[in-house]
This record gives structure tokens, sequence and C-alpha cells, in this order.
């Protein structure tokens, strides 16, 4: 995807839909989820916790400093948090800066993050590495993805580049690991929880929120259209 229809992507109704849809499916997992404190905070700050730690000095596999996994990233017995199995997602009632670093000079550090703030950093990583699958998809996956985009104008010439960019986000969300250990993001796939369930499930769940969003963006829309027409009338 040239840079040029990259932008136009990313500001299209249809990029802004999906934004959407996938922020629903991560906010309902976590309002849902027993592994999460719920709280009447409004837009609360989460930071993950409930993970076995490393051994002192050591990776998750070995005790001894002198025998640890060379790239703690890489030991082979590092956890993968995933919501409900191993991971757990706390309330922090710190002070936090815009980008989202919480303010306590004595305790832990933590990796807190607004949930506000999680999926257009995420798709933005993904899309500068890369607009298309890295696995195959069947042509059958992708008619039932491009069902959604009947209601978007999209031009011939880049109608494919889209599809193929949309393609490629579901792809790194049912399997992160397509870019090794590191894919795996947990306030993202630990959360959402797609990892190993059929693909054709998750693209159906999408797919679905997607026309949801798409009908409340046109209810939200639609009075400003009328409004502009009205004055374009006056004039």
């Amino acid at each position: 995807m040239d840079p040029t229809t990259r932008v136009h992507f990313l500001e299209s109704p249809l990029y802004t839909d999906l934004k959407t849809a996938f922020q629903s499916i991560i906010e309902e997992k976590i309002r849902n989820s027993p592994s999460v404190q719920q709280t009447e905070v409004l837009n609360p700050y989460y930071y993950i916790t409930g993970l076995p730690l490393p051994f002192r000095e050591g990776c998750w596999c070995v005790k001894s400093q002198y025998e640890q996994c060379r790239d703690l990233e890489s030991c082979p017995c590092k956890p993968r948090p995933l919501m409900g199995v191993n991971m757990r997602l706390a309330v922090c009632h710190r002070d936090h800066d815009e980008e989202g670093n919480c303010f306590e000079r004595f305790g832990a550090v933590r990796d807190c993050f607004d949930l506000r703030n999680v999926v257009e950093p995420y798709f933005r990583d993904i899309l500068s590495r890369r607009s298309e699958p890295q696995t195959p998809w069947s042509q059958a996956w992708k008619d039932r993805l491009t069902t959604s985009f009947r209601g978007y104008r999209i031009s011939d010439r880049v109608y494919n580049h889209m599809v193929n960019a949309v393609c490629a986000l579901v792809d790194d969300m049912v399997d992160p690991f397509n870019a090794g250990n590191a894919g795996w993001v947990p306030r993202v796939h630990g959360v959402l929880g797609w990892y190993g369930q059929p693909a054709e499930s998750c693209i159906q769940e999408l797919v679905r929120r997607m026309s949801q969003a798409r009908m409340d963006r046109y209810v939200m829309e639609r009075p400003l259209y009328q409004e502009h027409q009205e004055d374009l009338d006056e004039e």
C-alpha cells in the first residue's frame, strides 16, 4: 500500500467503523469478565496483574542469572498473558500523564493503559509494518468480511488495497505469532482472546460489530448532514 492510499484508508469511514467495532468488542470483554476489577470510575486506567514473575535474577525457566535466557522476551516459559487464564486487570487510581504513565514515587512500576487509547496505536503499528495478511485467506473468508463493505463508497482503484489492509489487521488479531513472540500484545490479544479460535467466528463477530458501528455513525451524522443541506438551501 503506497503512502497516499494508506492515508486515504486511515481517513475513511471504513477504518473509523473498524476501530469502533474493535473497541466495542474489547470493552464488552472487559465489562463481562470476572478477571477484571469493575469500577464506576469514568474512563479508568487498567494495569495487568496476576502474572507469574521470573525467578529473582533469573528468567521463568531457570533460577540462576548465569543460566538464564539471554533475552527474557524469548524465554520459552515466559507467560502469555490471557485474561481469565493467568491475567487479571486491576484499576489504577494513581495520577497519569497523557501517555498513561502513572506517578507513584515509592510504588511498583505499572504498565497502565486507557481503553480509549489501545485500538488506534495497535492498528497503526500493524499497518506500518504490513498491509496484507501473512497467512493465506480463503475466498470464503474474504467474501464474509467484505459483506460489510457494501455500505461504503470505495473506488475500484483502492478497493483491493483496503480489503488487504483489513485482512492484515484481522489476521494479527487471530494469530499474532506470525510476528514472533513479540507479536503478542497483552492489552489487545490477552483481552480479545481470539487466538486459537476459529477464524470464521471471529470474522463473523467483527462484521456484526462493524455493521452496528456504521448504523450508529449514520444516525449521528444524519442530523448534521440535514442541517448542512438546510444552510445550503437558505443560501
